[in-house]
């Protein structure tokens, strides 16, 4: 992590944090981590902060809606989820999306056999294991499996 530059300008800092956010959606604390990382001062950092989530450049709540949504059509699980937010230093209060419609489209894609009375044991047990490290429930992949 750089140093605070104390050469860089207020102005500097600002189209540093506007190029970033214009090209990719971000969170506030992603931002911050970004020009920490770049050497702006703290001061600037919160200055900035507070105009772009003036203009709405910056939207916490909707970006964390759109990254669920995003990672939840993936078919991550919650607890993948919330690994990610977590490894992005990002705070979540909890959200209780279902994990029903990840797990029913990840097993009609991935393991349509489980879905079939007639597959075997074997087959049926690896495909839950793997569900399993993928942070799905047991109890949810039986109930979708012999239901």
């Amino acid at each position: 992590m750089k140093k605070e530059s104390p050469d860089l300008s207020f102005n500097e800092a600002y189209q540093l944090a506007l190029r970033r956010v214009a090209m990719k959606s971000s969170h506030s604390q992603e931002l911050i981590s970004y020009l920490r990382r770049k050497g702006v001062p703290s001061a600037h950092i919160d200055a900035i902060l507070k105009a772009f989530t003036e203009k709405k450049w910056i939207d916490d709540t909707s970006w964390i809606e759109q990254f669920i949504a995003k990672e939840k059509g993936r078919g991550r699980s919650n607890l993948q989820i919330r690994a990610k937010l977590a490894s992005k230093q990002i705070r979540v209060g909890a959200f209780q999306e279902d994990n029903i419609e990840a797990l029913e489209r990840i097993i009609n894609k991935k393991y349509p056999a489980l879905l079939d009375k007639k597959s075997s044991k074997e087959a049926q047990k690896k495909a839950i294991i793997s569900l399993l490290r993928r942070g799905f429930n047991l109890d949810e992949i039986k109930k979708i499996i012999y239901n």
